[in-house]
């Protein structure tokens, strides 16, 4: 997946499915053409519903500084919070994305979409998380 400068080269979400409440562990190894002084990354969990779209912000990691060339990040995504949205069940089982964007200075760099499917199994929500990058 290739945008502007940047290039993602890899992603690895483990586990693909768990709970809803579980965290996710993602490896993306990613390459710029543009040196960074001071980057940061922003987890973010975005759920799209009839009414309204609603964010669930979960990481920020960093500032980075990032030279031209390769880089590798791991990185332990926390639970998603549902509660905090006020959502009922049927409108959280519906595809969402978790968001890794990168951003210098505020500045939008790149955003990284893995889609998010979440399905009921014995009255517990679970989660599948797909690459943005094919295997």
């Amino acid at each position: 997946m290739e945008t502007g400068p940047f290039s993602i080269e890899s992603a690895q979400l483990l586990p693909e499915v768990s709970p809803l409440s579980s965290e996710v562990n993602v490896e993306m190894t990613w390459s710029t053409s543009k040196e960074l002084a001071s980057a940061t990354w922003e987890v973010y969990y975005v759920v799209d519903t009839v009414r309204n779209r609603q964010t669930i912000n979960l990481l920020v990691l960093g500032p980075f500084e990032y030279s031209c060339g390769s880089h590798s990040l791991k990185v332990t995504v926390p639970s998603i919070d549902l509660e905090s949205l006020n959502l009922s069940k049927s409108q959280v089982m519906n595809a969402g994305l978790l968001v890794f964007e990168l951003k210098e200075n505020e500045e939008s760099l790149v955003a990284v979409n893995m889609v998010v499917q979440v399905v009921q199994k014995g009255g517990e929500l679970f989660k599948t998380v797909f690459s943005p990058v094919e295997q």
